[in-house]
């Protein structure tokens, strides 16, 4: 695997992707490790390697990257990972909101956020505007 350059506002690191070759090296909890390795993850992705442990260190970050590159689990688990540190969410209340051009992202969004949180005491429902 090659070096991936991903740019910040402000900073631009380098990550040598070679060192993390697994999910267990990213910085991730025990019950999200598990549930990533129950969904077949064994080694993440080059999108992933990078974004999980920069996301979860406060980074903000962009990724442009082709369908099936592992863009969602880059951006949820990290997310996933800073509400389990969190407090719980008051009534009526959310703690993430994940905004999507369509419904069908959504939809798989959703579902890879259920599936990742599956240890998790966090719940995820689908908003729909009109």
């Amino acid at each position: 695997m090659a070096d991936i350059r991903l740019h910040f506002p402000l900073v631009s690191i380098t990550i040598d992707t070679k060192l993390m070759t697994q999910f267990s090296e990213l910085g991730l909890a025990e019950p999200i490790l598990r549930a990533v390795s129950e969904q077949g993850y064994t080694i993440p992705s080059p999108v992933q390697a990078e974004a999980i442990p920069a996301i979860i260190r406060g980074h903000d970050v962009m990724a442009a990257a082709q369908t099936g590159t592992g863009k969602t689990a880059g951006f949820t688990l990290p997310m996933l990972q800073h509400l389990l540190k969190g407090k719980p969410a008051h009534p009526n209340r959310c703690r993430a909101l994940i905004l999507t051009p369509t419904r069908e992202l959504a939809a798989q969004i959703g579902e890879n956020v259920r599936a990742y949180s599956k240890y998790l005491n966090v719940t995820s429902e689908p908003t729909r505007f009109v």
